[in-house]
């Protein structure tokens, strides 16, 4: 029998047979001897413990991770196994040995979970992209000998391959996020380095030598030195509250005190969020800070109780939404977001990273992109089409995904493909996470910051073919442009 989560001695006891006097103590120290698979898979699947928010591994869903956990060891001594000794692996190049990893990891998904069925054979279920896609290049497979189903093929291997490197990426991003290992700030310190009123800068008017006095030592400063660690406080629980309230829906049951550290990669995205706050917060309350709160009442609303007076709050939050959306100023959008990029951009260190998060919270690309194929669209189908797809393909952050899915027929097909995509994701991230994390204890990747930087810059490396240049992106304002960007972001409330 095989358990995937640890297991005391009583528990053995009682596997054993509770007997009329005790447990056979004897009968068990032997099972404990003897089973020394079942131990080290025990000990494999505690490291679940290194990763804050582990409080995920909670009771509604402690079978599916059982289950995802224990293939993930099965998986880890595979790999070992096929290098032959501790020694081959510590020689292994680290691109080489992250590369076997998540092949390994490829190949159990493409074997026993059925989603990626749905990529491997894209053109199948959607021959408007073979259509388009194979006209492009049909010259080119010609030019090569393949026929019309060798380039269907090359074309599922593409979008196969695109979905599994996107899946790798956010994996990868997953640990460096909530690893335990990875060194990080308090929301005292970002503020302390990041704030307008410059309290790390000597020389600056609230100068302070540290972010953190203790109650003595403040009582034998200055007024001035006061007053700055007063103002430093203060700014540190605003940004607690905007987290709070910007933040999973669920985190009032998140590990409180590691909700407010952030992993050092995480710093330059964070300090633009407490600049959204604290330095800049008037125009930011006008365009993207509004959205977040509009969408998150109508998603609690809609979570709330379905008694009488359900539809009268689901209809009364979705009007007030709706009202405030014109508000909502793409002009100012834009400029917000230019800011941003502009302010991530000047961390290379971090850079695709932080491009990716910030993709996420802000869908720049996306929106304008839409705006831009709203006012291109040359008839009224063409134009719900694509606004459809706007929210349809919402949670798309990678751009070449949301271009193939565009050519789905169906918007249902649109909701499979992303719901599939999304537990292919999940999938990864669980099956390669206690892996890397024992490669990563042992030393095979590295000291601390070997490891660390090397999985940076891979991250970096990645974003550059999976997500987009900035440079790119046209941020032209057309007359239409505002009525367009109203239609994109009111379509969540209006599908309710």
């Amino acid at each position: 029998m095989i358990f995937a989560t640890p297991i005391s001695y009583h528990a053995i006891g009682r596997l054993l047979g509770d007997r009329k006097y005790g447990y056979d103590w004897n009968l068990m120290s032997w099972w404990v001897m003897n089973n020394e698979y079942y131990f080290n898979m025990n000990k494999f699947i505690s490291r679940n413990k290194n990763f804050h928010f582990s409080k995920e591994y909670h009771t509604e869903t402690s079978d599916v991770l059982n289950d995802i956990f224990t293939k993930s060891f099965l998986l880890c001594e595979e790999l070992k196994s096929e290098f032959g000794s501790e020694e081959e692996i510590i020689k292994c190049d680290n691109r080489v040995l992250l590369r076997k990893i998540f092949t390994a990891t490829s190949d159990f998904v493409s074997l026993n979970i059925d989603e990626i069925d749905v990529f491997s054979t894209f053109t199948e279920h959607c021959p408007k992209y073979l259509e388009e896609f194979g006209e492009s290049i049909g010259k080119l497979m010609e030019a090569n000998g393949l026929s019309i189903d060798e380039t269907a093929e090359c074309l599922d291997a593409h979008i196969s391959d695109t979905v599994i490197n996107a899946c790798i990426f956010t994996s990868l991003l997953y640990y460096i996020d909530h690893s335990i290992r990875v060194k990080s700030i308090t929301l005292r310190e970002l503020i302390y380095n990041h704030a307008p009123l410059k309290f790390s800068i000597p020389g600056s008017a609230h100068y302070l030598k540290t972010p953190k006095y203790s109650n003595q030592e403040i009582l034998t400063k200055t007024a001035t030195i006061i007053d700055s660690y007063h103002e430093l406080e203060k700014a540190t629980d605003s940004l607690k509250h905007y987290r709070n309230r910007v933040g999973p829906n669920n985190s009032k049951h998140l590990e409180w005190k590691k909700w407010y550290e952030i992993p050092i990669h995480n710093e330059p995205i964070e300090s633009i969020m407490h600049l959204l706050v604290y330095g800049i917060k008037a125009p930011y309350e006008t365009s993207i800070s509004r959205l977040n709160k509009l969408y998150k009442t109508i998603h609690r609303e809609y979570k709330s109780p379905r008694d009488d007076r359900y539809k009268y709050r689901m209809n009364s939050a979705c009007g007030k939404a709706l009202c405030e959306i014109q508000k909502v100023k793409y002009k100012n959008y834009i400029k917000q977001s230019k800011l941003f990029l502009n302010k991530l951009s000047e961390n290379k260190q971090f850079y695709g990273i932080n491009l990716y998060k910030f993709e996420m919270a802000y869908k720049l690309y996306r929106i304008t992109t839409t705006v831009n194929e709203l006012i291109e669209s040359e008839s009224s189908d063409d134009f719900e089409r694509v606004l459809n797809c706007s929210y349809y393909l919402d949670n798309i952050i990678f751009p070449g995904l949301y271009d193939a899915f565009e050519y789905l027929d169906t918007f249902e097909e649109m909701s499979n493909c992303v719901a599939s995509f999304k537990m292919l994701q999940l999938q990864f991230i669980y099956l390669s996470k206690l892996i890397i994390d024992e490669f990563v204890e042992e030393g095979y990747f590295g000291n601390d910051d070997e490891w660390y930087k090397f999985f940076v810059d891979v991250l970096n490396e990645q974003s550059k073919k999976l997500l987009y240049n900035p440079s790119e992106i046209d941020y032209s304002i057309e007359s239409k442009s505002q009525e367009y960007f109203e239609a994109i972001i009111s379509k969540p409330i209006n599908m309710h």
